[in-house]
């Protein structure tokens, strides 16, 4: 499908869901967002819903981060719609948001921040198999993302669609994509068959990253996809050569 066939389609299914449905789902995708590994993550970034347009629920998120991870700097943007880019201020509370002609949050009194941003958590109404992402149209986090060096994550209601198919140049991946009921890591696979033994020197080092992965004190959802992907290819080899 196209980008703009597939954003009517999201725009009307989000708008359809009732207000337990979309209460539920932002739960959902709160438990998922609370097994990413934030070990190294200093500063995030982080959009402001438009709930009466049925967005994710990212007060959720930041509500647990300022209790679990006092020490992470929350950043929030701030729109230009005349230049298309965006600005970038330290989160001081909903006291601080204020709505804008376009029915957005925005900081009004946070400082600008222009340093490293760790992890950015990215609006989107629809995502592909292939962790490509369909926005609004107007580009602002596209050309957001491509001058940072971020773990870019996105945030989804629903589950990904087969193919966006008029993908461009211009579109930045998403490295994961947070939905209810998982996260897809887009980095590990092509997608998402992909761990090939062909030696049985590869087959026992990778029975020991298994192995080495299990012992870990807590597991991610990456950490347990990965695990998964590395026995089915173990599995796999064991039929064919053992």
């Amino acid at each position: 499908m196209l980008k703009n066939q597939i954003r009517k389609q999201a725009i009307k299914d989000r708008l359809s869901l009732s207000d337990s449905v979309y209460h539920e789902l932002n739960k959902a995708l709160l438990k998922q967002f609370k097994t990413l590994d934030f070990n190294g993550i200093k500063t995030l970034h982080v959009f402001l819903p438009i709930t009466e347009k049925k967005e994710p629920d990212t007060f959720l998120l930041i509500g647990w981060l300022n209790k679990t991870h006092p020490e992470i700097k929350i950043i929030v943007p701030k729109a230009d719609f005349e230049t298309a880019l965006m600005t970038h201020h330290e989160y001081l509370g909903e006291e601080d948001l204020k709505k804008n002609l376009y029915n957005i949050l925005e900081p009004q009194k946070g400082n600008l921040h222009e340093g490293e941003i760790d992890m950015v958590i990215i609006p989107l109404l629809a995502f592909d198999n292939q962790g490509y992402r369909v926005g609004y149209g107007k580009g602002f986090y596209d050309r957001f993302l491509r001058n940072i060096n971020a773990q870019k994550i996105g945030l989804s209601l629903h589950p990904a669609i087969e193919k966006i198919d008029d993908v461009n140049e211009h579109d930045i991946k998403l490295d994961f994509c947070i939905t209810p009921t998982e996260i897809i890591n887009f980095k590990l696979t092509g997608m998402p068959h992909e761990i090939v033994i062909k030696t049985e020197k590869q087959y026992e080092d990778n029975m020991i990253a298994v192995f080495e992965l299990q012992e870990k004190e807590e597991l991610t959802a990456e950490d347990l996809k990965q695990i998964e992907l590395m026995l089915k290819a173990g599995e796999k080899y064991e039929a064919e050569h053992l």
